[in-house]
């Protein structure tokens, strides 16, 4: 270099050397000087001036400036590419192509002016270009991340925050495996490996973490990032949230497991529908026979638990609803009668049963669903108690929030497991390992929403 820089010196005024002489490569090493260390390349700043002339040095430094601010943005965003713009600039200022390869000496006094201008427009247009480039990654809706070879991010949009949690200063030096869960590191070896290869990875679907520690699904775009000589040396990422889209394709696959169900709950209504008549009948036939009060009165409750079941049957899990209209009815009795059903099965499994039904208030309800909610709860409690317990029923007026009933059920069982609460009043949800499962909190919810009442869950 510094050889080239001393016969640059001893060319003053030389111009534009013709191709493929010395003083061509001498001329090409002073300006990849300026262009790769712009501090501290005055004496070749100064060598080429004298070469070329001050007309046609301005008009090299303004190439290099566009060619600078164009290298950036394709090294680090490679989906935005300059190269078109520099074209363009080109055929728009013919003087720029014709000075860099000629005499710029000839006709300067004349052309001074408006070269000086279009140098000064030129620049502005390189300035305007990267500054929008700039603004089409940072108003970009989603994430646009770059990182080194080494897992080392190096930009972060404002996307990126919003959709992280992280500000560019906190996150930017840090390591991409930060925005990663630990179960899915392996991950990023494979995406370097792919990016090493220079290879594109499109629409990858994955999961990232936040700030916060929150988990959401993401689909990644990655783009390799090369320098002038088309080497590896990082890699680009979009990132899209797409935890919306997971939740609807979830509902759309929950809905569709709920049709399948519906379509063979109503075959199998309709294969138990001609038993249910027949033990009905039976029934009828036998309650002639009977004398005996305390008979009478187990032969009444199972008439009515029959006509549950053949209720039930009807409903086919959800699907129909009931088309008998709500009447007045009162809830401490509705519970009383389930918790009379339900005495022999506690009493043989050693549970105790303590009631308190001291409202006496009529409400309008659909009576065979809110029996079969209360049965359900009872049914459930028996099974959180396999060794005994205590089960604790009562109906009771309240005030507070607004005037009405509250029915109470709680048990000393097993309860129910933290991470199962979520999912309460899911359709179809049981840990139950049973072919008949006992609860179904989804019936029970929607059973409730038919008679407009409030549920509520609360586990102590």
């Amino acid at each position: 270099m510094e050889a080239a820089i001393l016969r640059l010196e001893s060319e003053r005024g030389s111009g534009v050397p013709a191709q493929e002489t010395q003083l061509e490569g001498d001329l090409f090493d002073a300006l990849m000087a300026i262009f790769l260390t712009p501090i501290g390349s005055d004496r070749a700043r100064l060598a080429t001036r004298q070469c070329l002339g001050g007309v046609a040095f301005e008009y090299a430094m303004a190439l290099l400036a566009f060619v600078h601010t164009a290298h950036y943005w394709t090294e680090t965003h490679p989906e935005l590419s300059c190269e078109q713009d520099m074209v363009l600039l080109m055929k728009e200022h013919p003087d720029l192509a014709h000075l860099l390869m000629n005499d710029p000496e000839a006709e300067a006094e004349a052309a001074t002016a408006t070269l000086k201008h279009r140098i000064k427009h030129a620049i502005a247009e390189t300035q305007k270009r990267g500054a929008e480039l700039a603004a089409i990654v940072e108003s970009s809706n989603d994430a646009i991340i770059s990182k080194n070879l080494d897992g080392i991010i190096t930009s972060w949009n404002a996307a990126a925050s919003r959709v992280f949690g992280y500000l560019a200063e906190e996150i930017i030096g840090k390591s991409i495996l930060t925005l990663i869960p630990e179960h899915l590191r392996h991950e990023e070896t494979q995406i370097i490996e792919s990016i090493r290869a220079g290879r594109r990875i499109e629409h990858f679907e994955t999961v990232r973490r936040t700030k916060d520690g929150r988990l959401f699904d993401v689909s990644l775009s990655i783009s390799p990032i090369k320098d002038e000589e088309g080497r590896v040396i990082g890699a680009s990422k979009i990132l899209r949230d797409i935890s919306d889209r997971k939740r609807i394709e979830k509902s759309l696959l929950q809905a569709e497991k709920i049709a399948a169900t519906g379509r063979m709950a109503a075959t199998i209504a309709h294969e138990i529908n001609n038993p249910l008549e027949a033990i009905t009948n039976l029934l009828y036939l036998l309650r002639p026979k009977l004398t005996d009060s305390e008979a009478l009165d187990h032969l009444a409750a199972a008439e009515d638990e029959l006509g549950r079941v053949t209720h039930i049957a009807r409903q086919t899990l959800g699907y129909y609803r009931e088309h008998t209209a709500a009447s007045p009815a009162s809830l401490s009795e509705i519970a009383q009668h389930a918790v009379t059903i339900y005495h022999p099965r506690c009493s043989s499994a050693g549970i105790e049963i303590r009631t308190g039904f001291t409202s006496a208030r009529i409400a309008i309800f659909r009576r065979g669903e809110i029996m079969q909610v209360i049965s359900n709860l009872v049914a459930n409690a028996i099974y959180a108690m396999p060794t005994g317990g205590l089960l604790s029923v009562s109906v009771e007026d309240v005030e507070e929030p607004t005037s009405g009933m509250e029915f109470t059920i709680s048990d000393n069982g097993t309860g129910i497991a933290p991470n199962h609460l979520p999912r309460v009043f899911e359709a179809f949800f049981t840990t139950v390992r049973r072919s008949v499962r006992e609860l179904d909190c989804s019936l029970q919810s929607n059973s409730l929403k038919a008679t407009e009442a409030k549920s509520a869950l609360r586990v102590n």
